[in-house]
């Protein structure tokens, strides 16, 4: 399934777990969820990110981490150095845990069906 299909129902699934403020997810455990192998996420989660970072909303894909460590994945923020990425995530997810605008994320749905 490519982003414009898979990445919605990503989102719908990363909102349940934020509004529910639960844990992160692993990528093994959003893609079960999702019918699909892990390595399939990364261009629906950076399609995520990118909009979720032009629409000034916490980012969703930080809700996703390696089963190890708890790190965030390889491809979130790629440009950081991995302890700035963890930091980073944990940002984003206490953003996420404090964010009560959730219709907002339907922007993100919209933005990524019309421009992948």
């Amino acid at each position: 399934m490519s982003t414009p299909h898979l990445a919605p129902e990503l989102v719908r699934l990363l909102v349940a777990q934020a509004r529910e403020r639960r844990r992160p997810l692993t990528a093994a455990e959003l893609g079960k969820a999702v019918g699909h192998p892990a390595h399939a996420l990364g261009e629906p989660l950076q399609a995520i990110s990118r909009h979720c970072e032009q629409l000034k909303l916490p980012d969703l894909a930080s809700l996703v981490c390696r089963e190890e460590s708890g790190a965030p994945e390889p491809g979130w923020r790629p440009g950081l150095p991995p302890a700035e990425r963890l930091v980073s995530a944990w940002e984003e997810q206490a953003r996420l845990w404090a964010f009560e605008e959730w219709l907002k994320y339907e922007e993100v749905i919209l933005r990524i069906q019309r421009l992948g």
